[in-house]
C-alpha cells in the first residue's frame, strides 16, 4: 500500500507531532497563573474626560495587568483588567480562598 520511504516519513511525522503534544502540555503546566487582582477602568467619549481614563489604564498596562473584557456604555466603556501571578508566587491561603456568599447582595430590579 504505502512504500517504505513513505512509511518512514509517516512514522517521523508522528514522532514530531507527539513532541510538539508533550512540549504544549509543559507549556501549560508552566503557564499556570491564577488571577489576583480584577480593576474596572470608566473611559467617558468626552472631550474633556476620557484623558483621566485613558491614563489609569494606560498605567494599569504598565503595571502588568491585562485586558479581560471591555463593556460599552451610553457615554463610553468600562474596561475590566486583571492582575495575573504565576501560581507559585502565590501564597496557598489564597489559592484555596472562597467568597462566603452572605457578602453577595442581590437587587430586584
Amino acid at each position: 500500500m504505502f512504500k517504505k520511504s513513505e512509511r518512514k516519513r509517516i512514522s517521523d511525522m508522528e514522532a514530531e507531532l507527539k513532541r510538539q503534544a508533550d512540549v504544549i502540555t509543559d507549556l501549560q503546566d508552566k503557564d499556570e497563573s491564577l488571577l489576583v487582582h480584577v480593576k474596572f477602568v470608566g473611559i467617558e467619549f468626552d472631550r474633556d474626560l476620557y484623558k483621566s481614563g485613558e491614563s489609569e489604564l494606560n498605567c494599569l498596562l504598565k503595571s502588568g495587568y491585562r485586558v479581560i473584557r471591555d463593556h460599552q456604555t451610553g457615554s463610553g466603556i468600562v474596561v475590566t483588567l486583571g492582575l495575573y501571578k504565576p501560581a507559585n508566587a502565590v501564597p496557598t491561603a489564597l489559592k484555596t480562598e472562597r467568597l462566603d456568599p452572605s457578602y453577595i447582595q442581590y437587587s430586584r430590579r
